[in-house]
């Protein structure tokens, strides 16, 4: 078994699903991943929302994680000119 593949496993053993796919895309370290889902959970907090308030990964990419992960297209909004005679028409509420 190579280092990569060993790392893998070692990474599956502890962290599964987005946490997993963060740290096998190599966007956050292990070690820091493990601590923010810790600090996250202290603070009943999102994890993604601590991730991203504390400059450990862009909310960009954690979108595209998250995407891939699930098996779920992405919608970049910022992709996307919206007809703002038509936003002007919605009600706020």
């Amino acid at each position: 078994m190579n280092d990569n593949a060993a790392a893998a496993g070692s990474v599956r053993a502890v962290l599964t699903g987005l946490p997993q796919r963060l740290v096998l895309d190599g966007l956050v370290d292990e070690s820091a991943m493990l601590d923010a889902i810790a600090n996250a959970r202290e603070r009943k907090t999102h994890l993604v929302s601590w991730l991203v308030s504390h400059d450990m990964a862009s909310a960009r990419d954690i979108a595209i994680a998250a995407a891939q992960e699930f098996g779920m297209p992405l919608l970049d909004l910022d992709a996307v000119a919206p007809d703002l005679d038509t936003v002007r028409v919605v009600n706020e509420k």
